[in-house]
């Protein structure tokens, strides 16, 4: 395949499953899924073990809650493909989305990340559905570079990967880790874009908020934010 599309999973079993078919119905590129399973619960465990069983989903299983920088690399480290899109469980996508990141990532050796749009402005009066065929769809094609890449869904050449590897662990279980990667992506000579015409519905921080609360969160955030300072100012 052309594509692997690594999903870190911890329950969220109804977003998870939704995030799945929406990659089943909507993804025209070549690709796999490979669902890093950070030991979920029972439910959601025989859940991924049927799909992989029906050779929807290639699964790889944490023996123990790793947190989602190690279960990226784990799935970054499993593949092989020309191309890598790591995303979150949290996720909806839209027609198209990930032939037209590939289509961006394409128009130039020096994109080597590539977000798709998530949000809709405030602004906008309607559906995320209306949002996506009479705005979205009239970009196809179009791009702009942006400071970093946001770690909610991006897609990786594997150029990048050869050149600097996966997310730092320093930045486990999470936060920080999407900056540091761009940066380090950066300075390898590689830009992050977004591609104006993909789009995918992010719903934020469901696993992450769930497994650790806000207080948690909160010191997270602050703990690697001290990292990512030492190491960039």
């Amino acid at each position: 395949m052309n594509c692997d599309i690594i999903i870190p999973v911890y329950d969220q079993l109804n977003y998870t499953k939704a995030c799945l078919e929406s990659i089943k119905k909507h993804t025209d590129y070549p690709h796999r899924v490979i669902v890093v399973d950070d030991a979920s619960s029972k439910e959601t465990a025989e859940y991924l073990d049927r799909l992989s069983g029906e050779n929807e989903i290639v699964l790889l299983r944490n023996q123990e809650n790793l947190g989602w920088v190690k279960s990226v690399n784990k799935g970054i480290g499993f593949s092989k493909a020309k191309y890598a899109c790591v995303m979150n469980n949290d996720i909806l996508v839209y027609p198209s989305w990930l032939s037209e990141m590939v289509k961006i990532a394409q128009n130039d050796s020096q994109i080597g990340l590539v977000n798709p749009l998530w949000e809709m402005p405030r602004n906008f009066r309607g559906s995320r559905d209306e949002y996506f065929k009479n705005v979205v769809c009239k970009h196809r094609g179009e791009f702009i570079e942006t400071d970093w890449a946001r770690g909610y869904c991006f897609l990786i050449k594997r150029e990048v990967l050869d050149r600097i590897g996966g997310l730092d662990e320093r930045f486990s279980p999470g936060y920080y880790d999407d900056w540091d990667y761009s940066l380090r992506a950066i300075n390898a000579g590689f830009i992050p874009v977004r591609a104006q015409g993909a789009f995918v519905w992010h719903y934020k921080n469901i696993s992450f908020g769930s497994r650790f609360g806000k207080s948690v969160l909160n010191r997270l955030l602050n703990e690697k934010r001290k990292i990512f300072d030492n190491r960039w100012g």
